[in-house]
């Protein structure tokens, strides 16, 4: 959708990324992190921008957060996997990646490596 998010009298688009359709999850629960992109006069193409929107990109991580909180609450969360646990999972990789596409790499891994107590996080992890 096109949108001036910069103010400068240029539109941006925003693309959801669907390179993790379905993984590990269906459809419905795969992380579809936004990318954005925003018009460079010298190259006379649109170009991948999400380092000068990283609020954007990162927008609806905090709920996301809150409900990852209550949902590690769960004493067997450990012994299941990303597809026992579809909410689990869905919630904390979409929070892994808007990290990542924010360009807020370590806080991603960080966020990842306190967070994520799946059993198969080692599997998930060397996926992305």
């Amino acid at each position: 959708m096109p949108v001036d998010l910069d103010k400068d009298g240029v539109f941006e688009f925003t693309q959801n990324v669907m390179t993790f359709d379905y993984f590990p999850l269906s459809h419905s629960g795969s992380p579809f992190p936004p990318a954005i992109f925003k018009y460079n006069q010298r190259a006379g193409k649109y170009l991948p921008a999400n380092w000068l929107f990283p609020l954007r990109v990162a927008e609806g991580i905090e709920a996301r957060l809150a409900t990852l909180a209550g949902l590690n609450k769960r004493p067997e969360l450990e012994k299941l996997t990303a597809i026992d646990a579809p909410e689990y999972t869905a919630e904390s990789l979409n929070v892994l990646l808007r990290y990542l596409y924010a360009g807020q790499e370590k806080n991603a891994w960080d966020f990842f490596d306190e967070n994520h107590r799946l059993s198969d996080k080692q599997e998930v992890n060397y996926s992305i």
